[in-house]
């Protein structure tokens, strides 16, 4: 008997069902950000597919901002259906991306190697790798101050978030840029975020985390006309002093293999690589 099969928009109705098959997926990629699935809810891009009514894959695919189109979760509900989920779910999707004159592109971090492989055998190919840093030096009395005399941090607050939201989409290439209501919600959901201020103009800004035991630096950027003054490593110091506690014992950072500016101040800083890489890939649909 065949399956009778339907993708549609996921809607709030679905959340117990979503939440189910969440819980018991073989198989789930699930983008790390600031958003949970069922923030998603209502945009058209939540996909979910059905086989006797019952969910049996899932996909939400959205941009935020409009430029990039990331993989937030795609799941099925076997090992065995991972390639005919993928087709029908982006097979819906790709009939509602809307028609540009640019190809539109989509994204994904890929954590585990059958979505590692599943990308790659449809056409997605490795744009960057993801490296992962741990704090492993105490550097605090070796690190000389450089940055300017004016240079001030203090903790962001929420009339800070626009300038913020120019300041990260002035520093970071089109994959990475964040919308202003991300930004916002990185702040109320981060455990510590400060910005760098000169002559009463935030320069820079950074935002971290933590869970028990670890900390992690999530964002960390300085207005193009304010770098080569050390503010990145003032916000830094800033930010490992906060965290230097006994019950913090270990702080992370993750940055773009090929950022060699990023990894050198890191490395000043007592930062050595954890050997962990995740692979960003990118489609280009016309």
């Amino acid at each position: 008997m065949e399956r009778e099969s339907i993708v549609r928009t996921a809607v709030k109705s679905d959340r117990s069902a979503i939440q189910d098959f969440i819980d018991r997926a073989a198989a789930l990629h699930r983008h790390l950000d600031w958003r949970s699935p069922f923030d998603w809810l209502g945009n058209r891009n939540f996909l979910i597919s059905l086989e006797n009514n019952r969910i049996s894959g899932l996909l939400i695919c959205t941009a935020e901002p409009d430029e990039v189109f990331w993989i937030r979760i795609f799941g099925t509900a076997s090992f065995s259906q991972i390639e005919s989920q993928w087709e029908i779910l982006f097979g819906q999707l790709f009939q509602q991306l809307p028609e540009q004159p640019s190809p539109v592109t989509l994204a994904s971090i890929a954590y585990f190697d059958w979505m590692k492989n599943l990308l790659d055998e449809n056409g997605w190919r490795v744009q960057q790798e993801v490296v992962q840093l741990r704090w492993v030096h105490n550097y605090f009395n070796k690190l000389e101050k450089k940055w300017p005399e004016e240079l001030s941090i203090r903790p962001m607050t929420y009339n800070d978030i626009k300038t913020v939201t120019e300041i990260d989409q002035d520093c970071f290439l089109y994959i990475w840029k964040q919308s202003q209501d991300v930004i916002r919600r990185a702040f109320e959901q981060s455990s510590y975020t400060t910005v760098a201020v000169i002559e009463n103009e935030v320069v820079g800004f950074q935002i971290s985390t933590s869970h028990k035991s670890i900390a992690h630096l999530a964002r960390l950027a300085v207005l193009p006309k304010f770098q080569g003054q050390h503010i990145g490593q003032a916000l830094v110091q800033n930010m490992l002093r906060h965290y230097s506690r006994p019950w913090i014992q270990e702080i992370t950072v993750n940055t773009q293999h090929d950022n060699q500016v990023s990894l050198s101040l890191y490395a000043k800083m007592g930062f050595e690589p954890t050997g962990e890489r995740f692979p960003i890939f990118t489609y280009q649909k016309s």
